[in-house]
């Protein structure tokens, strides 16, 4: 059974801020949200950037009221030749390109679809805090090149057209995996903010989880 309380690992920056809090309640009361955390971080960026230049994956675009809460949960399986399988498991979040011709200011506001109102976007992958790639379907092969030996961090967040990372409630919408691609237990901890799944077998965090925490 998986343990869904992360530990902090010795990974960069961002594995430490997102893996000191987990799906154990005894956990929060050691150590701040680890969303805000990384909010906070990146707080000093400095503002004097031109817009279209900026990394906008460190600036928060909240969920609007009314807008049903993107959930996502994210789960690897070892490819059969190389590497890993990474699967994105969303709820209320359609992942798509961003529409061609947008102007800055458009792509700094939250993007829904027409259609649904639901939230859309993209996702951003992060291996051992360096990002990697955007994500804008729900499979993606992770070569072995992307990972050392022992323990590694997977980061996923979702993010707006304009690559602003989402929010709701305060906290950044985002799932984070440690893995050991060297041992025979793949998975050794994960910690995720608004899952899509649970488990019976305890092996993911449940909303519940989060709640309590």
């Amino acid at each position: 059974m998986l343990q869904c309380r992360a530990r902090l690992s010795g990974l960069l920056l961002i594995g430490v801020l997102l893996g000191l809090a987990g799906c154990d309640p005894s956990s929060r009361a050691q150590t701040t949200d680890p969303a805000i955390a990384v909010q906070n971080a990146f707080a000093s960026q400095p503002m004097n950037v031109p817009a279209a230049n900026m990394d906008h994956s460190h600036i928060p675009v909240a969920l609007p009221d009314g807008v049903p809460i993107p959930t996502l949960s994210i789960s690897v399986s070892r490819d059969w030749m190389s590497g890993l399988n990474l699967k994105l498991h969303t709820e209320n979040y359609e992942m798509t390109i961003p529409p061609a011709g947008l102007e800055m200011d458009a792509l700094m506001q939250p993007s829904l679809d027409a259609d649904t109102g639901i939230a859309e976007g993209h996702a951003h992958l992060y291996i051992n805090g360096e990002k990697i790639q955007r994500i804008y379907g729900h499979h993606l092969h992770l070569p072995a090149t992307l990972f050392k030996p022992g323990l590694n961090q997977i980061n996923v967040s979702i993010n707006n057209h304009g690559h602003m990372y989402w929010t709701a409630n305060g906290r950044q919408i985002l799932a984070t995996l440690y893995v050991n691609l060297d041992a025979e237990k793949l998975v050794t901890h994960r910690f995720e903010t608004y899952p899509a799944l649970s488990s019976n077998d305890g092996g993911m965090c449940t909303r519940d989880d989060v709640d309590k925490a």
